[in-house]
């Protein structure tokens, strides 16, 4: 086993200038063979990719093996499950002829980073696989046309209640017991770890697994159950085990809040939550763990806490102490998986809170639907109608037209907010205005200037 001496905090060896930890840590965690490391975590991808799928065509199954070497170590490992999900969901239905693997790979990743709100570009995917933005662009709409595909896929890990984050959590589950598993062992190779791997995943080693379970464990197991239950009484049955055997578990509470038909009695859950996960997690996580909250698996439910926490405040009003959570996560994970940058420019917009929007809106900049028609939001409310407008304007339309339809009442907002969105679709605007119609209806002068320079033949 690799052991790094290097602090932290320390300046790089490689002699950068930058910190360890902001330089080549990561990259040399990757070399370790401790399951907490991502080196161990694509041996698992590919296991998880050999038991449970089928694949229809060879050529099928060397592109979910390509999807892994590609998105691997940039993505965690739950997305690049989700990846394969949906290639092999896709492939194996419509039966694509692929001419340039790399081009259905890089529409692959594209099509997950927009269902999960990843700041990935077409542009950076065309240097990445060297295929151009137009080739990914038609793949991936081939691939968000069929929208049976990701009703397919919501429906299988949603069952009867809708979580925003339950795609993920089978893979999630899977990397905890095996991080577990191989808690305190030393590999010598990566071909023993991957046969100790094999024996588990075959069943070989399964009968002792429950007998050196601890209660934190054993409670973690029992949630992530719940999380897969489709009967609502049982998973609210299965939280309340799992407190009984180990207090401290963040999940819990999220699963109780999410059970929960009261928001007062919502906040109080996650809030417990949160607690929980504090006391759990320590002060020492917070300091050496901070900047990575999301990519550990150990974390997750606490962020899951302080999401569901955060969420429930912004719905009651509470926008400074929703502000607080939201900022404190993005502290804690700046890649931003969990995709709570949205809420919190929204709040700074809300309140007037100019400079951190704008600063936010550097450190995130993407060409999204949310950002872009922010900016112009953003713009009107610090200098009026300028003429800086109409490049912001032009700039979002080009990105998704479909916001202004929306935003000017042409078309209706729907009764219920879609699944999932595409990168400039019609959903995507539908997902922006749903959250920020409040702040645009009372900017009367901007919305009559908006339908003067949208007006038919004016653009």
């Amino acid at each position: 086993m690799i052991h790094l001496k290097v602090g932290r905090n320390d300046p790089c060896p490689c002699g950068s200038g930058k910190k360890y930890k902001k330089c080549c840590l990561p990259q040399d965690e990757l070399r370790s063979y401790s399951l907490s490391a991502p080196q161990d975590s694509k041996a698992l991808l590919f296991l998880f990719m050999e038991e449970e799928f089928d694949w229809d065509h060879e050529q099928y199954e060397l592109i979910a093996r390509n999807i892994v070497h590609s998105m691997y170590p940039q993505y965690e490992p739950s997305v690049i499950a989700f990846a394969i999900q949906l290639w092999n969901l896709f492939a194996n239905n419509i039966r694509p002829i692929v001419k340039k693997t790399g081009a259905m790979e890089a529409a692959v990743e594209y099509c997950v980073a927009q269902i999960l709100d990843l700041p990935v570009t077409q542009s950076a995917l065309s240097e990445k696989y060297g295929v151009s933005v137009a080739t990914i662009s038609k793949r991936a709409q081939e691939i968000f046309n069929e929208e049976w595909l990701f009703d397919t896929i919501f429906q299988e890990n949603n069952s009867q209640q809708a979580h925003t984050h339950t795609p993920l959590l089978s893979a999630e589950r899977a990397m905890y017991e095996i991080t577990n598993m191989v808690k305190g062992k030393e590999f010598e190779s990566t071909e023993q770890l991957h046969e100790f791997i094999n024996a588990h995943l075959s069943g070989q080693a399964r009968q002792t697994k429950n007998a050196s379970l601890d209660p934190k464990e054993m409670a973690q197991n029992l949630l992530y159950d719940a999380w897969e239950e489709p009967s609502a009484s049982k998973r609210v049955e299965l939280a309340i085990q799992a407190i009984q055997l180990y207090p401290d578990s963040p999940d819990a509470y999220n699963i109780l809040a999410e059970s929960s038909g009261d928001l007062e009695e919502a906040i109080q859950f996650y809030k417990q939550g949160k607690e929980a996960g504090e006391r759990e997690l320590g002060l020492r996580s917070f300091h050496e763990d901070r900047g990575h909250f999301w990519g550990l698996i150990h974390t997750r439910p606490y962020m899951r806490s302080k999401e569901g926490y955060a969420n429930c405040l912004l719905v009651a009003g509470q926008l400074e102490l929703a502000e607080k959570e939201f900022a404190e996560m993005l502290d804690l994970n700046p890649n931003d998986n969990q995709g709570v940058r949205y809420s919190l420019l929204s709040i700074y917009i809300e309140l007037n809170k100019f400079e951190k929007a704008s600063r936010l809106l550097e450190t995130y900049e993407e060409n999204s639907a949310y950002m872009n028609y922010s900016r112009l939001l953003l713009a009107y409310k610090k200098n009026g109608l300028s003429a800086k407008l109409d490049h912001l304007l032009d700039k979002a339309v080009q990105q998704n037209p479909h916001v202004i339809d929306f935003l000017l009442g042409r078309k209706k907002l729907p009764g219920q907010a879609p699944d999932y969105y595409g990168h400039g679709d019609t959903n995507e605007a539908i997902m922006y205005v749903d959250a920020n119609y409040h702040l645009w209806r009372r900017e009367g002068k901007l919305l009559q200037w908006l339908k003067k320079h949208t007006a038919v033949g004016r653009r």
